[in-house]
């Protein structure tokens, strides 16, 4: 193959983009870069990390041969919805929910309790406020609620956020041919996590970044949230079959949570707080490479079984 249809295969896009979808996709960072400074030059400063997975993305799409791309525009829209509108519905909805269920365990106090949870920090806190964090952290309801809040209010409600673009894309503008059926599902769904992770953590910094957080604590919640907690959205699960993709991002991200903010309860939290000592962090860190290894083994487990079907389908 020459060298000329080998570019035409790896850099030509689908199809020319709309007005509208080049307005977002050429004025969005330029707007993103000047809302972060106007926060923080901080927070502006770590903008390319946290565009990072995207911009990579973005590579691996434009090297892949023509017919294994889905049309980059419904992917661009799903990535914008997911990142503003879907944002915003997760937002509001997982509030709605916790805030019923901890009702049931706190009733009056619950919007008290839930500002406690929130706070990522004991620094100032009031000697009888760690006592009584401490006290609730390992109560049989405060499991309970931490199963509820990582298992279902924030991965089946974030999770089927990201669905619903895919949904829409799937019924509003389906593939051009047979051949990008699978891709165009697959990729959009990669587009829609990595647009609602983009945004959370771009608003997790530019909220630390406005408080006035160090840079080591800035640049600690980045690797917390834009490496770490990014496992569900990693570009190789684009050739993992949809319904196999949704299920176990629930499991390993819920997990992921779960096993954090136990971690912080033993230091007797009951929200998620840094670990303040060596052997704490270093339980943190061995949760987090458990779950990473068993994610690192379906992923390649799920390869192996999408290589042999594509064998079978040639």
């Amino acid at each position: 193959m020459s060298s000329a249809e080998t570019n035409d295969q790896t850099s030509t896009p689908t199809n020319p983009l709309s007005l509208p979808a080049r307005a977002v996709y050429w004025i969005g960072p330029p707007i993103t870069v000047l809302t972060a400074l106007a926060v923080s030059p901080r927070a502006a400063a770590l903008l390319p990390a946290i565009a990072l997975p995207t911009i990579y993305a973005i590579h691996r799409y434009r090297r892949r041969p023509r017919e294994q791309r889905a049309e980059f525009e419904p992917c661009l829209w799903t990535y914008f919805f997911t990142a503003t509108i879907g944002m915003a519905a997760a937002g509001i909805s997982q509030f709605l929910l916790l805030y019923g269920f901890f009702y049931m365990f706190h009733g009056k106090q619950t919007l008290a309790f839930l500002l406690e949870a929130a706070k990522d920090s004991s620094d100032d806190v009031p000697s009888h406020i760690r006592a009584a964090r401490a006290a609730t952290a390992w109560t049989w309801q405060n499991v309970v609620q931490r199963i509820w809040a990582t298992y279902v209010i924030a991965r089946v409600v974030e999770e089927s956020i990201k669905y619903l673009p895919i949904a829409y894309i799937r019924h509003h503008h389906p593939p051009s041919t047979d051949q990008h059926k699978g891709y165009s599902s697959l990729q959009c769904a990669v587009a829609a996590g990595l647009g609602f992770s983009t945004m959370e953590n771009l608003l997790d910094i530019c909220g630390g970044a406005h408080t006035g957080k160090s840079w080591q604590k800035l640049a600690t919640t980045l690797v917390e949230r834009g490496i770490l907690r990014d496992e569900e959205v990693s570009p190789q699960n684009e050739f993992l079959k949809l319904w196999r993709a949704l299920a176990p991002s629930m499991l390993y991200h819920g997990t992921f949570n779960f096993l954090l903010l136990s971690f912080s309860a033993v230091e007797g939290n009951v929200g998620w707080v840094h670990p303040t000592d060596a052997k704490g962090l270093a339980y943190a860190l061995g949760g987090v490479a458990v779950v990473s290894g068993a994610l690192v083994m379906h992923v390649r487990r799920e390869w192996k079984r999408y290589e042999r079907a594509e064998k079978k389908g040639q």
